[in-house]
């Protein structure tokens, strides 16, 4: 007598969907584990910068203690202050020795002042004595010289009159006023403040 097979066989629709849905499982699994794999990069990385971030911070550190530790530091602090000032105090100080020299050596040596007002802004009045008109003609004639008038330049000449001393010698003494070149009592070495020779 025969048996009758009560199982369900199996169709080529159900076969197909089995293996479609290995297919995908297996797909899945693989992008699963390059996902796992891309993370553990990453996170590989982040230590790898981390670690060089703490390196980085340590060596910093390292190199501001150092510089802590340097010997005098103070001490070399305090002489830059010092440098500072003096250069501001040499370069607001008024160098009337430099101005002199220039006076003199663009003055007749038949003139001679009896009075002298300056002020660092480059005006200057002067009373001085000359023998005679003539002198005073070569007096005012030497600033017109351009070794002289690049020093002192717009003159004007206030009152003048003759005086007699007691021997009978004559003289005229007069008053002037003019500007000079503020440069003149900046700082400067001594060599070069001084301009040309003396003026018969």
């Amino acid at each position: 007598m025969a048996q009758i097979n009560l199982l369900k066989q199996k169709t080529a629709s159900s076969n197909l969907a089995e293996a479609l849905t290995a297919w995908v499982v297996r797909i899945l699994a693989v992008a699963v584990f390059a996902l796992a794999g891309y993370y553990g990069w990453l996170f590989f990385q982040l230590k790898q910068a981390n670690k060089e971030i703490l390196q980085l911070q340590q060596d910093i550190a390292s190199k501001q203690s150092s510089f802590g530790e340097i010997k005098e530091q103070s001490e070399v602090y305090t002489r830059q202050g010092q440098l500072k000032e003096l250069s501001a105090l040499i370069d607001g100080h008024f160098y009337w020795s430099n101005f002199l020299p220039v006076l003199a050596n663009s003055t007749l040596k038949q003139a001679s002042y009896s009075s002298l007002k300056a002020t660092p802004d480059g005006e200057i009045s002067l009373s001085a004595s000359v023998p005679d008109l003539l002198y005073l003609d070569k007096y005012l004639r030497v600033f017109d010289q351009p070794e002289f008038y690049k020093y002192f330049y717009d003159f004007k000449i206030g009152s003048y009159h003759r005086i007699s001393s007691s021997d009978g010698a004559e003289s005229v003494n007069f008053d002037v006023k003019f500007k000079f070149d503020p440069n003149l009592i900046k700082y400067a070495s001594p060599a070069s403040a001084t301009a040309g020779g003396n003026n018969n």
